[in-house]
């Protein structure tokens, strides 16, 4: 594989900035077969190797004696014909272990694997075989290299604790991927690993293959791995490269690699088969229970604790079963195997599933254990060492360990692990500037952190994909950027992030509990299978999922975890921005029977994430190019969101919230639904938002999608439903003013921005009807300069209610077709007792039109009839115009009144090139009439 042990930076660097030509070689040769015959293939087999049982490794030391060319290597601290310095310390052929790669596998396994190695020994040269660069050319180095062996090996076989049978390192005969492998000789050795001084194979790198090296002193390999070992011990990539021919091929890498992975930016997480990105250089609890590695008296390969740590519960937790939730004890991970995996809820089958793993890690000062440790933070000081508290990591896909067919066992692709940072998710962004320093000498350039972004923001151990090469306008493997140092409000923290750093780990002294009121959030994550571009694969995620499922540490003292987990935590307590172009909320079966419950005094935002979700298609939001369309928040059918008392729900630079059906929000006192920059909401047939004296408010700029049967319950005397922006009826809807109690609040119009403020349309077939408890009891606010009823209205009624007009607004009804009925209703203006000069309600000569039993009032116009457009004469019953300057200003046709009265208004009728006959009857006038 490409990556290995690294000691410090600077190689970390070399690895990840300067060897782009190793970033693009493949790490295993895997030569898998295009089909399998029908069988069962179980994970817990082992890939090529078995991956339980005691195994032995031959390891051959090799230098190329440069006889034609210059050695390329310009620092090889590996002397020259020698044993290597660490040789001892690699490899244990008994115990007490003090091999580390024999140490790494017994105790990620353990003790189910007992992984040995011994080093072929020639009589001279130090134990290393000279390999002539001559016959490289000639022949090819694997061709040169054995025949070096068999030639250089003059005494036979025999190993350095002097081993002489070669049959002692044949102990498996392999078999298909995945399927049982014999515990029996094959005439072939299990495995070879060559170690090599001075190739050109870069220090810590290498690779491993399934094919046979060749026939070294009558033995042929099932398996051969190589690597570079000029400066440090191969620890890392030994360990790495061997861990593919138990686990799986190159899709089977974390934290980076040159295959199709599951996520656009490169990602960070531990695991056997992690590379130089990863933070701890330690196995996973994915690893063991994928090869069902048991501990010692244990039962289950998810093994965990129950409350009070007296006995073994399983750690395999479904969030849909609510058994499941509970508080939970964890021991540390590295020395007992202690782990919980929860599966996330919502995800359709057809989709990668998700889950969450939580592990607690004492880390190398606690426990000892070297490997429970930031892979470069030994010597290091820009590195702070791992801190003993909860990883917590996503798993997506990866989750069959044994099927029928071979590609549902070992498909998928790589980075299936990612870190879920105890630091939270941000939209984040680089500075201009590059910087030097001695913990990353090559210029780099920092980050900084933006506004949060639970949802599908990036963490400290996430790379950031920026679109910095070219193809301009998309983003691809190369556009990938690591995270070292932060800009944190002017002070730089040189900490180098992506290494791992103590703030990423949850702990009961700082952050402890994460969920659906958190960042970071236990939500599913959007994931997109690409490398250069999106490979379009069917079964991504491409939608959050929202759920209650919170994780909180309640107690944490000597080495143990007491992690509480809960699957029915609805509560958002802290403020949130939220940003995704899919976010799903469906119903959750807690005892309260909300599926999101906004706290008093809590926000939150729907707003346009900065973060990428997609690979090419950018748009523009404030003259940055963007890699992720605006948020759409779908309440599902059965789901139900409750906003107390002073909460605000924001839909906020072009975001949309869109109720299904027989979806509900609750509005409680003063909490507040709120619509601006273009966002909008979406009220879908059958859904219901209840607004108990709270407000919903469309901003100038916002937009409200208003559907046939559904519900806004405008109930309490502040209950506001206030349209600044645009409200579209569509077809078939009829806007109403539902309510539960006579106790009911109304809708405002108060729209600054258009002239003629024109904010209500419509599609065809569409009504308004407005019905109060009673002319006293305010049911329209127009502060705008008109509220226009549109002209392709059918119906438009207006009843039992007060019209309270702002100076100079008008109610004008435009359609000359449409049927209008206002009963029991007062038009007055919006400052008590006193003439405001607004201009009522504004008629056209409609010809079904009913005026009955109305007060005008404190106007300029009680009514305005221009009605040379429309066919009918204005006919009004027993209705009352006051302190108007024109009770009634009509023009054409005629004007019929019944039992109405006029009392101190400067004009009480006025008409104007009146065609048609007009009666009026029983009038009462008072004041100045005219």
């Amino acid at each position: 594989m490409r990556y290995g042990s690294i000691k410090y930076i600077l190689n970390l660097l070399n690895l990840i900035l300067a060897c782009n030509h190793l970033l693009a070689q493949e790490c295993m040769q895997d030569l898998i077969p295009a089909s399998y015959p029908t069988a069962i293939y179980e994970s817990r087999n082992g890939w090529h190797l078995p991956c339980s049982g005691t195994l032995r490794i031959l390891v051959i030391l090799a230098e190329v004696n440069y006889d034609v060319g210059v050695d390329p290597n310009s620092n090889v601290t590996w002397q020259q014909g020698t044993f290597p310095v660490w040789g001892n310390s690699m490899f244990d052929m008994s115990v007490p272990l003090t091999g580390l790669f024999t140490q790494y596998f017994h105790l990620a396994s353990s003790g189910n694997f007992f992984v040995q190695g011994d080093y072929l020994q020639p009589s001279s040269n130090g134990g290393v075989i000279t390999v002539n660069e001559s016959d490289i050319i000639a022949f090819g180095y694997q061709n040169a290299l054995v025949a070096a062996i068999n030639n250089q090996m003059t005494t036979g076989f025999v190993t350095r604790s002097g081993i002489t049978n070669p049959a002692f390192f044949d102990l498996w005969t392999p078999s298909l991927f995945g399927m049982a492998k014999l515990n029996s000789s094959n005439s072939s050795f299990d495995h070879v690993m060559i170690m090599w001084r001075n190739h050109n194979i870069a220090t810590g790198t290498g690779n491993a293959t399934t094919l046979n090296l060749g026939t070294i002193l009558g033995y042929n390999s099932d398996s051969w791995s190589q690597f570079g070992a000029q400066v440090n011990m191969p620890l890392d990539i030994a360990r790495h490269e061997f861990s593919h021919l138990i686990i799986g091929g190159n899709n089977f890498h974390v934290s980076g690699g040159s295959e199709a992975n599951m996520w656009i930016g490169k990602n960070s997480a531990h695991a056997m088969l992690s590379l130089t990105s990863a933070a701890l250089n330690c196995w996973s609890a994915w690893d063991r229970h994928r090869l069902n590695w048991i501990a010692p008296g244990n039962q289950y390969s998810i093994s965990a604790r129950d409350e009070t740590n007296s006995m073994e519960v399983s750690g395999d937790l479904d969030a849909s079963v609510s058994s499941h939730s509970g508080t939970y004890t964890l021991r540390d991970f590295t020395v007992t195997g202690d782990a919980i995996r929860i599966k996330l809820p919502f995800t359709p089958g057809n989709k990668y599933q998700e889950y969450i793993w939580l592990e607690n890690h004492n880390g190398r000062t606690m426990n000892g254990v070297l490997f429970d440790e930031y892979r470069t933070a030994i010597g290091n000081p820009c590195i702070d060492p791992a801190t003993y508290g909860l990883y917590a990591y996503l798993q997506i896909g990866k989750d069959v360990i044994n099927d029928n067919l071979a590609s549902n066992v070992y498909g998928s692709h790589s980075d299936y692990l990612r870190y879920i940072s105890a630091d939270g998710f941000y939209d984040v962004n680089l500075e201009a500037t590059a910087q030097v320093t001695s913990c990353w000498p090559v210029p780099i350039l920092p980050f900084i952190k933006g506004l949060p972004n639970p949802l599908t923001g990036g963490c400290d151990l996430d790379e950031i994909s920026i679109d910095r090469v070219p193809p301009i306008n998309e983003l691809d493997y190369d556009d990938r950027y690591p995270k070292i140092y932060e800009n944190n409000q002017g002070v730089y923290q040189y900490n180098v992030f992506q290494a791992g750093n103590p703030r990423q780990v949850f702990k009961y002294s700082g952050a402890r509990k994460f969920g659906l009121g958190f960042n970071p959030t236990t939500s599913s994550m959007i994931n997109l299978s690409s490398r250069q571009d999106p490979i379009g694969d069917p079964k991504d995620e491409r939608v959050v999922y929202l759920n209650s499922v919170s994780i909180e540490i309640v107690s944490q003292n000597g080495g143990n975890i007491q992690v509480k987990i809960r699957f029915d935590d609805v509560d958002v307590v802290n403020d949130q921005r939220w940003c995704a172009p899919d976010i799903h909320l469906n119903p959750i079966g807690n005892t309260g029977g909300y599926s999101l419950n906004l706290k008093s005094g809590k926000r939150i935002t729907l707003d346009q994430g900065l973060t990428e979700t997609k690979m090419d298609n950018p748009i523009t939001v404030n003259g940055l190019l963007v890699f992720s369309d605006p948020t759409k928040f779908y309440c599902k059918a059965g789901s139900f969101i409750n906003i107390e008392s002073n909460g605000e729900f924001v839909v906020d630079n072009n975001s949309q919230l869109i109720l299904e059906s027989n979806s509900r929000i609750d509005l409680s006192q003063n909490a507040t639904l709120r619509v601006k920059r273009g966002g909008r909401l979406v009220i879908n047939t059958g859904a219901v938002i209840n607004v108990n004296d709270g407000k919903i408010i469309i901003e100038d700029d916002g937009y409200v999608n208003y559907f046939p049967n559904c519900t806004v319950n405008l109930d309490g005397n502040v209950a506001v439903f206030e349209i600044n922006g645009i409200l579209k009826l569509e077809d078939n809807a009829t806007l109403r003013l539902n309510r539960t109690t006579s106790n009911h609040g109304f809708f405002r119009f108060n729209n600054a921005s258009l002239s003629p403020s024109r904010n209500v349309i419509c599609g065809a077939n569409c009504s308004i009807d407005i019905s109060g408890a009673s002319q006293s009891r305010k049911i329209i606010q127009i502060d705008q300069e008109s509220l226009y009823i549109p002209s392709d209205i059918v119906f438009f009624n207006l009843n039992r209610g007060k019209v309270e007009l702002n100076s100079n607004s008008r109610l004008q009804v435009e359609g000359i077709t449409t049927n209008v009925s206002v009963t029991f209703s007062k038009f007055t203006s919006n400052v008590a007792g006193q003439n405001n000069n607004h201009r009522g309600l504004n008629l056209f000569g409609q010809s079904n039109c009913t005026v009955s039993s109305c007060i005008f009032e404190y106007g300029k116009y009680g009514i305005f009839a221009w009605q040379t457009l429309g066919g009918g004469s204005l006919t009004v019953i027993a209705s009352v115009f006051r302190h108007n300057v024109f009770g009634i200003r009509v023009q054409d046709k005629g004007l019929n009144l019944f039992n109405c009265s006029y009392f101190n208004n400067q004009y009480g009728i006025y008409g104007g090139n009146m065609t048609h006959p007009s009666y009026f009857y029983q009038a009462v006038v008072g004041g100045y009439a005219g």
